[in-house]
């Protein structure tokens, strides 16, 4: 599911409900004869601007806690993902797409993300 989609969800799912904003008001509904609004234009700014942390996964280790505890500097862990493979990009949880992880043009010292793509969207 995409981003847009979950806005959407969430959007419909306040509408229905009848929220009411902080101070105990009623939200505005939509009347039938107004036409349906865009998917952008239906959810409320303060959506947008929730902020949210999009977490770039590039492998996992699983280990047992004694495992853990020998882990130390030089040593070297082996991730369950290979050099080139797709990483996955997460939010809340939930995978919401995949990337290649890159040197940035001009910064050779710096990681960037190409997008491959975003779940829900044929974009990429």
């Amino acid at each position: 599911m995409g981003l847009e989609s979950l806005q959407d969800e969430l959007s419909e799912h306040m509408s229905q409900m009848g929220a009411a904003s902080e101070f105990g008001e009623e939200l505005p509904q939509a009347d039938a004869a107004t036409p349906a609004a865009s998917p952008k234009s239906r959810s409320p700014i303060a959506i947008q601007n929730i902020p949210l942390e999009l977490e770039v996964i590039l492998g996992r280790i699983g280990m047992t806690v004694a495992e853990l505890g020998r882990v130390g500097p030089g040593q070297v862990l082996s991730l369950n993902k290979m050099i080139g493979e797709p990483i996955d990009l997460v939010v809340n949880d939930t995978k919401i797409g995949t990337a290649e992880l890159i040197a940035l043009e001009g910064e050779p010292t710096a990681y960037g993300l190409k997008i491959l793509s975003i779940d829900g969207s044929d974009e990429a």
